[in-house]
């Protein structure tokens, strides 16, 4: 599924993820695999995580993501993938 909007320079929103993961439930799809990530200040937080936590407790889809990293620095990890509990990243 497409979140990328090619008008914002293939950046996700919220409101894209929002569709794809209802889209995710309605398919039966049993793994989901985010490689969008970017920073975060406040883990655990915010409408796309309560989604995927959905995601991952009330459906069983296994939600995987990359790091988000955001630089060269050791604690550069960010979203979703490093600082969301429902996802494996």
């Amino acid at each position: 599924l497409k979140i990328g909007d090619t008008r914002l320079g293939s950046m996700e929103t919220g409101s894209s993820l929002a569709r794809a993961f209802i889209q995710a439930v309605k398919s039966k799809c049993d793994v989901i695999n985010l490689s969008y990530g970017e920073g975060c200040k406040v883990p655990n937080r915010g409408r796309v995580v309560e989604l995927a936590r959905d995601l991952v407790l009330k459906h069983n889809i296994v939600f995987v993501s990359s790091a988000g990293n955001n630089g060269p620095g050791i604690s550069t990890v960010g979203s979703p993938g490093g600082t969301s509990t429902p996802c494996i990243g």
